[in-house]
């Protein structure tokens, strides 16, 4: 459940250090890729320099059920 704390705000940078011939590679640039999208604030819109309370995520995410905002992070079911 979302407690509401008032305008307190936490902010942390994400590095991500590679060698430039690293990212030629195409598993390694395909893990780039990834981390680059898990982490877009267009996607995912808390990760976005603007403050978004909980309670305004669904008018954010146009619609969309929030949990699809999840897709390709679940772990997949063994078979």
């Amino acid at each position: 459940m979302p407690v509401d704390l008032g305008n307190i705000r936490f902010t942390n940078d994400i590095w991500l250090a590679y060698h430039p011939d690293a990212a030629k590679i195409a598993r390694v640039r395909s893990l780039i890729d990834w981390l680059i999208g898990a982490f877009s604030p267009r996607k995912y819109p808390w990760f976005a320099d603007e403050f978004i309370h909980p309670r305004d995520l669904p008018a954010v995410v146009e619609g969309r059920p929030v949990s699809s905002l999840f897709s390709g992070f679940e772990e997949p079911e063994e078979a």
